[in-house]
């Protein structure tokens, strides 16, 4: 699995059928979660994470 910009992938799905690859396609996904293109905003989510705090859920009485 590789990930970069579209046109990008792309062009390495055409180079990979040409090379003898039998299937080479994107994977729609809504964001390359798992690549480093987000590495970005690593920074920033982590310094809003530190501003959240985490408690264990609490159940109010049945509703009527």
């Amino acid at each position: 699995m590789i990930s970069g910009p579209a046109d990008k992938l792309e062009a390495a799905c055409e180079r990979a059928k040409a090379k003898g690859a039998k299937r080479a396609l994107p994977l729609p996904v809504t964001g390359a979660y798992h690549s480093t293109l987000m590495k970005s905003a690593q920074a920033k989510l982590d310094a809003a994470l530190q501003k959240v705090t985490l408690q264990a859920p609490q159940i109010q009485g049945s509703p009527t």
